[in-house]
């Protein structure tokens, strides 16, 4: 994996290991301090839910109006703002109606926040340099999702949950530090656009490698998600495995995310690494279909699940190949469009796992996800060779 060697980037990724390391351990401590104030597991489950629902509408429509603001200093204010929050929820005992807008006032940021930074990869990467840029910046996604939730349950336990929320709003505070410092030199003018969420949708919807890559994005997170989603279930009723074995084999999958997202290859121009990226859906979930339907034995798990992590890949190899042709007067908007769609994919997944386990089994229900992760994969790859498609409607459009 080959880090850019631009200034701006390397600053912004800086940026990005406090800022989301901060997210992830303070989702967790957040749960811990509204169950410690309140005792009441509802109320609990009331934050996960608030934490989610943005990415589901008001994020989106956020973000594609933010596209006509200044995307540093929109970064600098979302990240200052969920450092404040974070750090009054950590140090004042705030009452119920209080302490839930708050919360939902962080979360309605999130969504803002991640699309505007995924477009100012754009701005501040050149083009040659942006497969390599994505590549980084989804390693550094999983890896923070592995370290952060680990993070939030050590700084609660040594700090308390009101302490570990403070020391997590610090790091929103240094992250804004962190991109404050960097200059953005794009000579884009977006000052008299009105971007809308229907822009979005249209590009998406218009641009046929844009299109195939959503559609094939959301059947494979979705289905590898469906199998994620029942690690413990799998583990534990069909090989035996006991808590300790269940939570390596559900830590396998974003492991083998991490270590295959930084050996993606992303040479080659944008329909040549959307197909690299089917291509290894395909190889990773064929086996995986075997191995997780015949239930063999630990070994055969084990291997299957990091597998299922494979697949997760491919989201990586979508943002590549989409990312740079989005118009830059949208470009906020059509990243918050896709990640709620991905949000959208792994909730649907997590429910479908559940509900397929308990119709056919965990085996038949893998070996069926992994089946479709296969054939829409497959599909995805004859789509992109159609002759039906001109060299014209595959050229970039921006």
């Amino acid at each position: 994996m080959r880090v850019p060697p631009s200034r701006n980037f390397r600053t912004l990724i800086g940026a990005s290991v406090a800022s989301q390391l901060g997210d992830w351990a303070a989702r967790l401590a957040l749960s811990l301090l509204v169950y410690e104030r309140t005792g009441d597991p509802s109320t609990v489950g009331l934050v996960a839910t608030i934490l989610v629902l943005p990415w589901l509408g008001p994020g989106q429509w956020l973000a594609a109006w933010s596209d006509r603001l200044d995307r540093r200093r929109l970064l600098m204010g979302c990240d200052i703002v969920r450092g404040a929050v974070f750090v009054a929820i950590g140090f004042v005992n705030l009452p119920l109606p209080v302490l839930l807008p708050m919360i939902a006032l962080a979360a309605t940021i999130d969504p803002v926040f991640e699309a505007n930074r995924s477009a100012l990869i754009v701005d501040i990467v050149p083009e040659d340099d942006y497969p390599a840029a994505i590549q980084v910046a989804g390693a550094i996604n999983q890896a923070s999702q592995l370290i952060g939730f680990s993070l939030g349950g050590v700084l609660s336990a040594l700090l308390s949950p009101s302490g570990a929320l403070a020391l997590n709003g610090a790091s929103f505070l240094l992250s804004a530090l962190l991109i404050s410092h960097i200059r953005v030199t794009s000579t884009t003018d977006r000052s008299t656009t009105s971007p809308s969420l229907s822009q979005a949708y249209r590009f998406l919807a218009d641009d046929p490698l844009s299109r195939t890559a959503v559609i094939v994005t959301f059947l494979t997170v979705a289905a590898a998600m469906a199998v994620e989603s029942q690690a413990v279930v799998y583990g534990s009723a069909v090989v035996g495995l006991d808590d300790v074995g269940t939570g390596l084999l559900a830590a396998i999958v974003p492991a083998a995310t991490l270590l295959s997202i930084m050996d993606l290859r992303t040479d080659g121009d944008d329909r040549e690494v959307l197909e690299q990226g089917l291509f290894l859906a395909v190889a990773a979930a064929i086996p995986a279909a075997i191995l997780l339907g015949g239930g063999f034995n630990r070994a055969s798990a084990f291997v299957g699940y990091a597998a299922v992590g494979l697949i997760f890949t491919f989201s990586t190899a979508a943002n590549i190949a989409v990312g740079r042709r989005i118009p830059a007067e949208s470009r906020a908007g059509t990243f918050g469009v896709l990640q709620a769609m991905v949000f959208l994919a792994t909730s649907l997944g997590a429910a479908l796992g559940g509900v397929g386990a308990d119709l056919v089994g965990s085996k038949q229900a893998a070996a069926i996800a992994m089946l479709v992760t296969a054939a829409s994969s497959l599909a995805g790859v004859t789509l992109l060779r159609s002759r039906k498609v001109s060299e014209h409607e595959w050229s970039h459009l921006v």
